[in-house]
């Protein structure tokens, strides 16, 4: 873990914080915290979670995080069972993206692909009651990409409150992105950064 007091002590006195392991896109951020990690795992995501909670009782304040918005680390939600998690849309949509570039010239292919990118902005209510609707009108050549939709983001293993925007002030985690260029993408740590 490599921060300064100062940082950790912004870290600390905010409620919310961006987290992000990626590092492929974005404009540049202020991080407060770089961790290298040897892997995704919960345990060394909750191990993270101890230290920094260990480092805040040692500078007084307490660690008392109310939301995290990340690139949908699940393990990023046993780490703060307690801060409300919601992932970043730019990386659902561009999930969704790479499925239909071969599409790109079928514009009433592409115009159902948009109806798919844009569920994340309904209530959570109604997204699997429009994503059959959707469905029901899909051409048969997108049925692969209807069958990964429903498998990775309705019935998958990430929530639908997860990756919802509806309601959400933070639609994105791109503040916590774009440093693995500076501190080396061949590197074969995981580096995650907190902002």
């Amino acid at each position: 873990m490599f921060s300064t007091d100062q940082q950790l002590n912004l870290l600390f006195n905010n409620d919310g914080i961006f987290a992000d392991g990626n590092f492929s896109s974005a404009p540049k951020g202020f991080p407060a915290v770089f961790c290298l990690l040897p892997n995704r795992r919960i345990t060394t995501y909750v191990e993270l979670s101890e230290r920094l909670k260990q480092e805040a009782i040692a500078m007084n304040p307490i660690l008392d995080l109310k939301s995290v918005v990340s690139d949908f680390e699940s393990s990023l939600i046993s780490a703060f069972p307690s801060a409300s998690h919601s992932g970043c849309n730019f990386h659902f949509v561009q999930a969704v993206h790479r499925d239909i570039a071969a599409y790109k010239n079928d514009e009433s292919i592409r115009e159902q692909c948009r109806g798919l990118m844009a569920l994340y902005l309904m209530p959570v209510s109604e997204i699997e009651q429009q994503f059959k609707h959707i469905r029901a009108l899909f051409l048969p050549s997108l049925n692969e990409l209807f069958i990964y939709f429903e498998r990775q983001w309705i019935k998958g293993n990430i929530l639908l409150s997860l990756w919802n925007a509806n309601e959400s002030d933070h639609r994105t985690n791109n503040i916590s992105e774009g440093m693995r260029k500076i501190y080396g993408a061949a590197r074969k740590e995981f580096l995650i950064a907190f902002f």
